[in-house]
């Protein structure tokens, strides 16, 4: 199992955030973590990434328990926020973080990029610079890829273009989770469906019993 989760407990003071949430993602999976806002989906993803300490629970990366400080060793983590520098241009961003020659993106050939190279990344759209971050995070040789709201401001073509991404990623045995609130190409790529509820992790994939809790969020059931 590329990654599994037990019995992961977080508290934000006294407010109880996660409790005992179970979860695990094999090579070549892609799991959606669905939920309302504020039911934790974020949270979980810091914990993972090893940006939020102080939980209690097991968190083990090819079976072996990995340290909250050396997760980013395994793991590529595209976070909610922002989080390029504004004041740099995206091709200076490119000569500090040069893309690889095999990697599934190449921002200086996508059309949707070109125009970008020059400006400063403080100046691009959301959608922009969501492109670039994606860019950054799905050309990462890690074995696991979080996503936070990937989709965030795309174009529907930049959408079905990031998603055939994910695809050749679980095709070439990477392990995936991915949130957003467009469900729907999140129930494209992805393999099996978790919801977020009352802080616990349930299975939500066709057939589990936690399928009838997407009724109850802001998609319906399939």
């Amino acid at each position: 199992m590329l990654l599994t989760i037990d019995s992961l407990t977080f508290a934000y003071r006294t407010e109880l955030v996660l409790r005992d949430i179970y979860c695990s993602v094999e090579a070549g999976e892609a799991v959606a973590i669905l939920g309302r806002n504020g039911t934790g989906k974020s949270t979980l993803f810091k914990l993972l990434a090893g940006v939020l300490t102080n939980s209690t629970g097991v968190v083990k990366i090819n079976g072996l328990f990995t340290e909250p400080h050396r997760r980013l060793d395994h793991i590529a983590w595209l976070p909610q926020e922002s989080f390029l520098p504004p004041l740099l241009t995206t091709s200076q961003l490119l000569r500090l973080l040069p893309q690889p020659d095999d990697g599934l993106i190449n921002l200086s050939t996508r059309p949707e990029s070109r125009p970008l190279l020059g400006q400063r990344i403080g100046n691009l759209s959301v959608g922009e610079r969501r492109f670039v971050e994606l860019a950054i995070i799905l050309n990462m040789k890690k074995p696991l890829l979080i996503l936070d709201e990937p989709f965030t401001g795309l174009q529907p073509v930049t959408i079905q273009f990031i998603a055939g991404v994910i695809r050749e990623l679980t095709a070439r045995g990477h392990g995936l989770m991915v949130s957003d609130h467009q469900y729907s190409p999140v129930l494209e790529v992805c393999h099996r469906r978790m919801v977020l509820a009352g802080g616990a992790t349930h299975d939500a994939s066709p057939g589990k019993p936690g399928e009838h809790l997407l009724a109850g969020l802001y998609l319906p059931a399939q």
